[in-house]
């Protein structure tokens, strides 16, 4: 565990990954604007992010509106689609 207060911003998540011998994080798309990627390539790690890709799914409204949280997937969807629906992304470096 590590000591409250002692990290701040990315430093924890690299400190996370140094200490578990990562060599690449993946993240969420909005970290983009968070992690600066020359700070984990100094410490050997690759940043890279997911880029899910939308795809249609039965909604409530008339058109589909992507990127809606998953709650709305599981609540729309059968047990195979979101399988399939959660399997398509990609993973882009943050130059990408």
């Amino acid at each position: 565990i590590l000591p409250r207060g002692k990290y701040k911003n990315e430093s924890w998540i690299l400190e996370i990954c140094k200490r578990l011998k990562a060599t690449n994080y993946i993240n969420a798309p909005n970290g983009k604007d968070l992690y600066n990627s020359f700070n984990f390539q100094k410490d050997g790690i690759i940043l890279e992010f997911i880029e899910p890709k939308f795809m249609p799914y039965p909604q409530k409204s008339s058109k589909f509106i992507k990127g809606l949280s998953i709650l709305d997937i599981l609540m729309n969807t059968k047990i195979n689609e979101i399988i399939e629906i959660l399997t398509k992304f990609s993973i882009k470096s943050k130059s990408s």
